[in-house]
């Protein structure tokens, strides 16, 4: 049995991260697996990167369709996602000759649905965003761009979202077989079930990303940082530019938290990029990381922590609360898409959406629970046995194998 995954990237963005640990996984299971991509980072001899020409076209039609954004008056932070043009993916498909495509993230214009479905082998598509069930847009909009756009705008923004949408149906009617949609988490499971139910056969299933490779909770990094400082960890891939990822509230429920807790005994340390000047003048002690590449040294990072902190406004399964349980980090977040899935009860907390005086208190409360190293560590090494017995590679490996054998 020969799988082919299908995604922009193998290392940048969550859905690639997610799609390339599970490749792996595969791999070291016995499965036959290569991944296709557009911009290929890792020096894998199972990850094929498109020719040039297809790459060419990939980013000449990219570069048109944020031309196409701009025209319609699209804010610049909406990721948005046409899949109308094609590029050649098609023959590279033919040319590796799988069973089984399983799809991650086609979208920056990587190729036309036409493409993916024009093969005689069985798809899936897992779900890392809602595109498949939301017009254009990757993620649902959390910027009023209608009240931006003139009335021509309004009516090309409506047209273009009824022909990706008509485009979309090729999917669900012309494939071969009928495509198996998974998702990651609950949640989004919930909603495409709900949106495209009129697709009578189309299977709807939640299957978990894994965390691969990723480095686990170890006692004796724990110890090494110590407890002279509480640590808040905030990470997220251009998070402070990105309303989605909710980096603005990050400042209010710092403000709350000082009428908690003595602020010069905090450290809020930011990794992936993109922070605002105004943590900077809260009275707290702010480390910025940058973007780490190293899961090794991301890990360190996590585990550095005392709690990792999600102020996302919508999330489907992120990588960073994964990679923070299997770190040993409990992570407060907001009750949102299918964060709450990856913190279990007890350890860590999900609030009301955007509430960020209970987010204050939840953090105190968390503290609370690990107040000191020995409690501390038994509670982190809890939480990261855990993750583990949930999201391993063998684990989520094993149920992805058993349902390409059950449509192979």
């Amino acid at each position: 049995m020969k799988v082919l995954h299908i995604a922009y990237s193998d290392s940048i963005g969550g859905a690639s991260v997610a799609a390339m640990r599970l490749h792996t996984s595969l791999i070291a299971s016995g499965i036959k697996s290569t991944m296709l991509v557009v911009n290929k980072t890792t020096c894998e001899d199972s990850v094929v990167e498109l020719s040039k020409l297809t790459r060419f076209k990939v980013k000449l039609f990219r570069r048109f369709a944020v031309l196409i954004k701009a025209l319609l008056g699209i804010p610049s932070t909406d990721t948005v996602s046409f899949n109308l043009a094609k590029t050649g993916v098609g023959r590279h498909i033919r040319l590796l000759d799988p069973d089984i495509i399983n799809i991650h993230w086609p979208h920056g214009e990587m190729a036309s649905i036409d493409e993916l479905v024009d093969n005689r082998c069985s798809i899936v598509w897992t779900m890392h965003d809602e595109w498949l069930y939301n017009g254009i847009f990757n993620y649902t909009t959390f910027v009023d761009h209608s009240s931006r756009q003139n009335f021509i705008q309004k009516y090309l923004t409506k047209r273009l979202i009824y022909i990706v949408e008509q485009n979309k149906e090729k999917l669900f009617l012309n494939a071969p077989k009928r495509p198996v949609i998974v998702g990651p988490s609950n949640w989004i499971t919930r909603s495409a079930r709900k949106a495209v139910k009129n697709h009578c056969g189309v299977n709807f299933i939640c299957l978990h990303n894994t965390y691969g490779s990723f480095p686990n909770f170890r006692i004796d990094s724990f110890n090494a940082h110590g407890y002279r400082k509480v640590r808040l960890l905030f990470g997220a891939t251009g998070g402070g530019s990105d309303p989605r990822k909710g980096f603005d509230f990050i400042p209010e429920i710092l403000r709350e938290l000082s009428k908690l807790i003595d602020k010069t005994q905090v450290e809020l340390h930011i990794f992936g990029g993109g922070s605002s000047n105004e943590v900077f003048n809260l009275g707290y002690d702010v480390v910025e990381h940058g973007l780490i590449e190293s899961e090794v040294e991301l890990g360190e990072i996590y585990r550095s922590a005392n709690l990792f902190l999600m102020t996302s406004r919508l999330d489907n399964l992120p990588n960073t609360v994964l990679e923070a349980g299997i770190s040993g980090t409990p992570t407060i977040a907001f009750d949102v898409g299918g964060v709450g899935d990856l913190i279990p009860i007890g350890y860590g907390a999900v609030v009301d959406p955007f509430d960020c005086k209970k987010f204050a208190r939840a953090i105190v409360k968390c503290l609370e629970n690990t107040s000191s190293p020995q409690s501390a560590i038994a509670w982190r090494k809890n939480l990261s046995e855990i993750v583990c017995e949930k999201y391993s590679s063998e684990v989520v490996s094993r149920n992805y194998r058993e349902l390409y054998e059950s449509i192979a």
